[in-house]
């Protein structure tokens, strides 16, 4: 009789979600397997955390909503940071609203 034994591992456990996916690096293209839960929960990006680390050191390229001047943020300000300097914010909030922001 075999109760924990070989008869459920692998495709024949109970709990089977199907194994690893492929995915492909975004910083160095490398392709490699993650679990798919993972990558249900937004992550399985990048292959090692040295790839990742580097990903969030290179700055994004962002439109600034008081003058529309392109300007350079580092990822972990995406969403905090909107003007390009503390005078186009100051002018925005003396008008009430910014120039470039939809009506």
């Amino acid at each position: 009789m075999q109760c924990c034994g070989k008869a459920h591992t692998g495709e024949n456990h109970p709990n089977w979600g199907g194994g690893k996916v492929t995915r492909f690096c975004e910083m160095c293209g490398k392709e490699f397997l993650v679990k798919p839960h993972v990558v249900k929960e937004g992550g399985g990006n990048f292959c090692s955390h040295r790839c990742y680390s580097i990903a969030k050191r290179q700055p994004l390229t962002i439109m600034c909503r008081g003058c529309g001047y392109m300007f350079d943020i580092m990822p972990f300000e995406l969403g905090k940071r909107k003007y390009c300097s503390l005078e186009c914010y100051k002018k925005s909030r003396k008008t009430g609203r910014s120039p470039l922001a939809a009506p």
